[in-house]
């Protein structure tokens, strides 16, 4: 792949609704450039990183908690979205009026990253529980988000999603909003070419225009 022509790979959040914004700004960039070639695929947020790292993605979309902080690195906020605490409809704590705040001590589904240790996904775990408001009674790691959900949908806890989560078909998960904020960011690297930087231009503009 050559970062600096017109070829630009864009790795995307798995799980996550990120509405028409992407779809158009890879159809005005293809419009104004028919030579242009665009693929999109999803990853789970280690993965992505990973990616973007080994130069298979140019540019990354995912929430602004797993966006990577360091030089070289360039992030753009396209927009904010609610956290919220994603539980199985058979917990016995869901009832009409529940909130969040009734779930904040259940133990807390956590997906691990590639390569991630142990004690790296539990201060992870604790910083996403802070930011949302939660003190889970225990940390149960697993491997992906697909066995997140399964976990969660068998009770055995509560995952942390946004709004924009999209619950599997078929899972019987309700959501409760939290009143803290997420992030939805853009990643590339400086210097990957005027082909990324213009298509991550449109798409900062599309997001904020919706």
């Amino acid at each position: 792949m050559n970062s600096h022509g017109k070829n630009i790979d864009i790795g995307c959040q798995n799980f996550t609704d990120l509405g028409a914004g992407l779809k158009r700004a890879v159809d005005q960039a293809k419009k104004e450039d028919p030579e242009l070639s665009v693929r999109i695929s999803r990853f789970p947020p280690g993965e992505l990183i990973k990616r973007l790292d080994d130069g298979l993605s140019n540019v990354i979309v995912t929430y602004g908690r797993y966006a990577p902080n360091g030089n070289g690195y360039q992030i753009r906020k396209l927009f904010n979205t609610r956290t919220a605490v994603l539980v199985s409809r058979d917990n016995p704590l869901v009832k009409v009026d529940s909130t969040y705040l009734d779930f904040r001590n259940e133990p807390y589904i956590i997906d691990t990253f590639p390569d991630e240790r142990d004690t790296a996904v539990k201060q992870r775990a604790k910083r996403e529980s802070v930011s949302a408001d939660i003190e889970p009674s225990e940390i149960i790691m697993v491997p992906n988000r697909e066995s997140a959900y399964i976990t969660a949908m068998l009770g055995s806890g509560i995952l942390l999603g946004t709004e924009i989560s999209q619950i599997p078909p078929g899972y019987d998960i309700v959501r409760y909003r939290t009143d803290a904020d997420e992030s939805v960011c853009c990643v590339y690297r400086s210097g990957a070419g005027r082909a990324v930087e213009e298509f991550v231009n449109r798409l900062e503009s599309l997001y904020k225009d919706q």
